[in-house]
């Protein structure tokens, strides 16, 4: 019971608290919204706004039900104001004969509107009132009124009830259209804001900007506001040049009725404007604000050329067309002036990128010509068309109508290269368009992505590891049985021993082949939902001993990707030998491998053991102790890093007393010279070169306390070292060239 008390309580209090307002239901509107010079006062408006409180639901008869209730409510003006102190109440509160209505005026912007109950018989009639908005001036460019129904059961709005303009008329254009010489722009409409603003005797003007003439007279009519139509006489219009002068006459005006000035049949020459620019008319008179609007621009004898707004088709590079797989979005053609395309012997070209050929050409649509010939794959010309690789040339179009603008929708059958990717664009150009114009139309995407982890090597000759590869699908069910993707290193060769597997998606594969250093892979099952993923883990490579140092490339060479390579039977048109493309290879990645020391640079071997510990001041070189200025210290990133003078120990020999230079220069370099070979280290930097050949390190050299420094891994791999021979004890901190075979380090 007490629970029950104590939600009743809340619930009571709750309702306490909502305004008898969020539950109002009359229906209020504005009858009408004006368009008045500003600081116009309403009451000499024809079709004064009114405010209607319309009580269907009767919730606000039902608040005046008892006798002498009353219902107060405010109107707030904002952008007007009322400007009349005493005011009828009969001529502002209207269809109130049910109940007594006052309005009162609080201040120039709030107002009291105050209905009081009668007899019971005359309440029965009341379905709401009219509050008339006669006596409010409008100061501002848009003049509104709120409704605060003050806990009362009307409804609390907000209305627009009027706009200004500053001058006596409005001046419009119903859009701007291009036009080119002697063409005819859209009318101009000039409309009154208070009647009789343009009397009789007044003269319009209409100017034209620069660049521009007018050419012959317009016509001009007058709609009254009496809805009478009239015509000024072609002797009231005056044209020189640039000026046209309109003179209206007594007959064309009704006084006291808003008047509509509609001026059409503007024709305009080009008087030394380029293409391209706007022509402005600006229009004056005595009575009205002078306005400028822009008709239109000029145009040359050309056409449009737009793209179909839709997402661009995938065509897969390097794979061969098939139905409808390789065709672009539609571009259509449309001229700018009726029977100016293709005049005379001008012909319109399509051009693709190179990469991109063509194989056909589809109509789509035509409107206001005849029907040009489809040209499809097996011959490269006909009447209409002719192909030439990457470009297109439409070279007639008949039956075009002089006074309708002829348009063509062109679909194009791509084929594109192996090793493009990226936006298929096609350029519009030829003496028939005149400036080119680039859309859009498919885009290019490789069927086959691959991903491999970068490895840095030593010339090792034989086994030397490399990162794991995955090749990927892009798309399911895009690569077939029996489909298969080749892989090369260059300058390289895979060795055998490598494992593949498929990581994602429901695809198979057949077998995994490492003939002749290529790596070749065989689809067994296409994937269905999910695109294939390969991985291929323990691969290894065989290094030539005379490769320099450098970066070598990871590359596709055959398989699907290469279905368009022009060599392969049957990928090319019977009639065209040459339709293919000349690319029997694609670079995935051009750092695979790095051989950061080249095989020609082995003729001189480092075979002294050096042992270093971190922030000793002596360190080990073949047993004998040497003592350093500075001692060896670990980078952030983890490399020891040898004073220089350590290198100087490490490398100096009877023949050689002098192993390290110092070239001075912002920044300073680090030359090593030991047998055949001449080290160049910057400071700064994370190239070396090794006789001449960039080498990247793994750290740059740095100056520390006035000290250089240089990372002790690189220095062992420009002189030779394998990783193998570089080794590393956590335990002591020890870094050692060439470890003794019966020492653990």
């Amino acid at each position: 019971m007490k629970k029950f008390i104590s939600l009743a309580l809340a619930a009571a209090m709750t309702l306490s608290l909502v305004p008898v307002s969020a539950f109002a239901s009359t229906d209020n509107r504005i009858s009408n919204v004006v368009t008045v010079e500003k600081d116009t006062e309403l009451k000499d408006v024809t079709s004064i706004p009114k405010i209607q409180i319309t009580d269907d639901k009767e919730d606000l008869k039902d608040a005046l039900e008892d006798a002498e209730a009353t219902v107060a409510f405010e109107l707030v003006l904002d952008g007007a104001e009322w400007v009349e102190d005493n005011m009828d109440n009969e001529d502002v509160v209207e269809n109130a004969a049910q109940v007594d209505a006052t309005f009162e005026k609080l201040t120039s912007t709030r107002a009291l509107v105050t209905l009081t109950s009668k007899d019971e018989s005359e309440k029965n009639d009341f379905d709401g009132v009219s509050i008339s908005l006669k006596g409010v001036k409008v100061t501002s460019d848009t003049a509104k009124v709120t409704i605060d129904p003050k806990n009362t059961t009307v409804s609390a709005n907000t209305f627009t009830f009027a706009k200004s303009v500053n001058g006596g008329a409005i001046i419009t254009v119903d859009g701007t259209k291009d036009f080119y010489d002697g063409n005819k722009v859209n009318a101009i409409v000039i409309e009154e804001v208070v009647a009789d603003t343009i009397k009789s005797g007044d003269k319009i003007k209409l100017k034209l900007n620069s660049g521009f003439t007018f050419n012959g007279k317009p016509t001009v009519e007058v709609v009254s506001g009496a809805g009478t139509t009239s015509t000024i006489p072609a002797g009231s219009v005056e044209v020189d040049g640039r000026d046209v002068v309109i003179t209206v006459g007594s007959d064309n005006l009704d006084a006291g009725k808003v008047s509509i000035i509609k001026i059409s049949d503007i024709a305009i020459n080009e008087d030394g404007a380029d293409f391209g620019k706007a022509a402005e008319i600006t229009v004056s008179s005595n009575n009205f604000d002078t306005t400028t609007v822009e008709m239109g621009k000029l145009v040359d004898f050309g056409v449009s050329i737009t793209a179909e707004d839709k997402d661009l088709p995938t065509i897969y590079s390097g794979m061969k067309a098939e139905d409808d797989e390789n065709e672009t979005l539609v571009l259509t053609v449309k001229e700018n002036v009726a029977n100016s395309w293709l005049a005379g012997s001008r012909k319109t070209t399509f051009t693709f990128p190179e990469g991109v050929k063509v194989k056909g050409v589809k109509v789509d649509d035509h409107e206001n010509c005849t029907e040009p010939s489809d040209l499809i794959g097996s011959a490269d010309s006909n009447d209409d068309f002719a192909i030439d690789g990457n470009e297109v040339t439409l070279k007639s179009l008949s039956g075009m109508v002089n006074t309708k603008k002829a348009s063509l929708s062109l679909i194009f059958d791509v084929i594109v290269a192996p090793d493009y990717t990226g936006d298929i664009t096609c350029t519009v150009g030829g003496a028939a368009v005149g400036e080119e114009t680039k859309v859009t139309l498919a885009k290019a995407v490789a069927p086959i992505t691959v991903e491999a982890a970068k490895t840095s090597v030593a010339i090792d000759y034989r086994n030397v590891s490399v990162g794991d590869i995955t090749i990927s699908e892009a798309k399911a069910g895009l690569w077939d049985k029996k489909d298969v993707i080749v892989l090369e290193a260059e300058n390289m060769q895979f060795e055998s021993g490598m494992k593949a597997e498929v990581v994602e998606g429901d695809g198979e594969i057949k077998k995994l082949d490492v003939t002749k250093g290529r790596i070749t892979i065989t689809v067994d099952s296409e994937s269905s939902k999910t695109p294939m993923k390969i991985k291929l883990s323990n691969a290894s490579l065989y290094l030539d001993r005379s490769l320099p140092a450098g970066d070598y490339a990871l590359k596709l060479t055959d398989g699907l990707m290469f279905e368009t390579y022009n060599e392969k039977d049957g990928n090319k048109p019977a009639t065209t030998s040459e339709f293919g493309f000349d690319v029997d290879e694609v670079t995935v990645m051009k750092d695979y491998v790095t051989v950061a020391t080249a095989g020609r640079d082995q003729g001189t071997t480092f075979t002294t053991e050096v042992a270093v510990t971190i922030d000793s001041t002596t360190m080990l070189v073949d047993g004998k102790e040497k003592t350093l200025d500075v001692p060896a210290y670990l980078s952030a990133e983890g490399w020891t890093m040898l004073p220089v003078r350590a290198v100087t120990e490490a490398l100096a020999t009877t023949s050689n007393s002098q192993p390290i230079d110092w070239i001075a220069g912002n920044p300073g370099t680090i030359m090593i010279y030991y047998g055949d070979k001449t080290v160049a280290m910057t400071l700064g930097s994370t190239t070396m070169y090794i006789n001449g050949t960039p080498v990247p390190m793994s750290t740059a050299p740095v100056i520390v306390n006035d000290r250089a420094f240089l990372p002790m891994r690189d220095l062992g791999r420009a002189l030779g070292l394998s990783d193998d021979q570089i080794k590393w004890d956590a335990t002591t901190r020890t870094a050692t060239f060439n470890p003794a075979a019966t020492t653990t380090k």
